[in-house]
């Protein structure tokens, strides 16, 4: 078993480009937090982990360069860099922690390589430029609110082994017009497409046996759901009164088929 450690602990100048030394394996907890004059930062092949709010509310941050060899990115380590506009997730990559991305309001992409096994909660809250999402074959839980205000979020894409989408996880992204679940999903948190004004149509796959508090509330345009016969609970808050969810579904036209 490999023990060294080696941690970039902190950074208090007013350099825009820092280059972290070689040598480092970590970037530790809060090494650059709140600092408001780095503008680009490349961090050295060797680093695994950037821990948690190692970059928090660096508001003119624009630029970082990861290594190859990282494997984590803490929570809350990008948290409120608003100026970053795009940043490339290196092959190996396995963990996104809670809260990593949340706030960077002028990311516009997020490519997630394949060896992403977990993203935290809230990990992508308010990246309001992101248009499209793809989560990696490994992801089998959409944490509580990961896309949650991502206002411009018209296309995600779901992995077939995905079984869980928690509370909140794509609350409030209006731009979602429609949405293909896996056949292998399990459970649709509470909330978890409420306010998706632009909501058309989505499936809901036979292992999803309920449909939760206000699970798709605020979706006034979401029409022709088809519940299968093994849906056992629809609360009386999962869809909105303005819409009208069950139009051309089983040729009801509007008359909820029974569970």
């Amino acid at each position: 078993m490999d023990f060294y450690k080696m941690v970039f602990a902190e950074y208090t100048g007013m350099g825009a480009a820092v280059e972290v030394p070689s040598g480092a394996t970590h970037i530790g907890k809060g090494a650059f937090q709140r600092n408001r004059y780095v503008k680009e930062v490349v961090i050295p092949e060797g680093v695994v982990e950037i821990e948690d709010e190692a970059f928090d509310a660096c508001v003119n941050l624009e630029s970082v360069r990861l290594p190859s060899t990282l494997k984590r990115i803490g929570r809350r380590a990008f948290k409120g860099c608003w100026r970053i506009t795009g940043i490339e997730l290196p092959q190996g990559l396995e963990i996104i922690d809670e809260q990593a991305f949340l706030r960077c309001r002028g990311l516009k992409s997020i490519e997630l390589p394949p060896s992403v096994a977990s993203i935290g909660k809230e990990a992508f809250r308010n990246c309001v430029c992101v248009r499209s999402i793809a989560f990696p074959a490994r992801i089998d839980t959409i944490e509580a609110g990961v896309m949650r205000d991502c206002v411009t979020l018209e296309d995600v894409s779901f992995p077939a082994g995905l079984e869980v989408i928690e509370d909140d996880a794509f609350n409030t992204c209006p731009s979602l017009v429609d949405v293909r679940l896996p056949a292998n999903l399990g459970w649709i948190g509470q909330r978890a497409f409420r306010a998706c004004g632009a909501l058309k149509s989505i499936n809901i796959p036979e292992g999803v046996r309920s449909l939760e508090e206000r699970v798709f509330y605020g979706c006034r345009v979401l029409h022709g759901i088809e519940l299968h016969d093994g849906i056992e609970y629809v609360d009386e808050t999962a869809f909105d009164p303005a819409a009208d969810p069950f139009a051309d579904a089983h040729g009801t036209d509007g008359e909820k088929p029974s569970a």
